[in-house]
């Protein structure tokens, strides 16, 4: 199974593609897509400035789905912003990674920060960002996630480890045991060995044709 994290950003819109099978989880891909901001402050500058980064940010995300075959992914809710202009900012940026997916045909679905964060460290209340991020190198290879995070500045590499969060959270998702499962199924296992239940009670997933 293969999935796609996302950590929206109108500045720097993180993403992680992780492999998923029997032997464990491995980072096939990464990346942080930049936007940069222009020096006037006017009105009219600014919307011209925010439909430049939002059209980074979709361009950057389809390319990495095609790229990948990312069929599946899991995208970061909005936090609460400090300043009515990071909440703006938030909002786009999310639209713009939610939208991309959907035309890239991607089922999408939305992991909030916290649940994200305990989830990954291990139910841990109030994890740090160190705790989180070492997990991530653990789960996903230590060697692997260096060599991978040395091509991007480090100003940059918490949005790589939160969308790498996000998608080893979202295998906890009901509708994601089940693909799990079926594909345990399909390579030797049986039902009463791996507990596969009927999809109808597990949630599902956004798919490419609905918003959500």
């Amino acid at each position: 199974m293969r999935l796609m994290g996302v950590d929206p950003s109108l500045c720097n819109t993180g993403w992680a593609v992780i492999d998923v099978n029997e032997a464990g989880e491995f980072l096939v891909g990464c990346g942080v897509i930049v936007t940069k901001r222009g020096q006037k402050k006017l009105t009219a500058t600014r919307c011209e400035d925010d439909m430049e980064r939002i059209d980074s940010i979709a361009h950057g995300l389809v390319n990495a789905v095609k790229k990948y075959g990312v069929l599946m992914s899991a995208v970061e809710g909005r936090a609460g912003a400090q300043s009515a202009r990071a909440a703006e900012a938030m909002s786009m940026a999310f639209a713009t990674v939610m939208t991309a997916l959907l035309l890239g045909g991607v089922s999408r679905m939305i992991i909030s920060p916290q649940k994200a964060k305990m989830l990954v460290a291990n139910h841990i209340k109030g994890p740090s960002k160190k705790v989180i991020q070492e997990e991530v190198r653990y789960r996903l290879g230590k060697s692997a996630w260096d060599d991978r995070l040395k091509d991007f500045r480090p100003k940059t590499h918490e949005h790589i480890y939160d969308a790498a969060a996000v998608a080893l959270a979202s295998l906890s998702h009901p509708a994601l045991l089940y693909i799990r499962r079926k594909e345990m199924m399909e390579n030797g296992a049986n039902d009463e060995t791996i507990g596969v239940r009927n999809p109808d009670d597990l949630g599902s997933l956004h798919g490419p044709g609905r918003c959500g």
